[in-house]
């Protein structure tokens, strides 16, 4: 896939349906969603090339994988949803 804003545009839309922007943010640039010292700390990754992001340590079956399954590159599991279609289907269509 290109950067076009066609496929940029498309990209958008699929991380506002996949809800990947509640925790990602709008430039998936991550956040601290959960800071409370006498429980616990969670961070939503920078998705991101840039500076910080950890997009340059997946190659396409990683980021597929993280996508589809919440499996990290370090097969940590990330979080916990229903499975994504498999069936040729994108999210925007469900």
């Amino acid at each position: 896939m290109g950067h076009d804003s066609a496929t940029l545009a498309l990209g958008n839309k699929l991380t506002i349906a996949n809800g990947c922007q509640d925790c990602h943010t709008a430039t998936l640039g991550g956040k601290v969603m959960i800071d409370d010292p006498a429980f616990v700390r969670v961070i939503a990754s920078n998705l991101t090339a840039g500076e910080g992001g950890v997009l340059p340590r997946y190659d396409d079956r990683a980021l597929d994988a993280a996508i589809r399954d919440g499996v990290g590159w370090v097969c940590a599991h990330y979080y916990r949803r229903p499975r994504p279609r498999r069936d040729g289907g994108d999210a925007a269509e469900v």
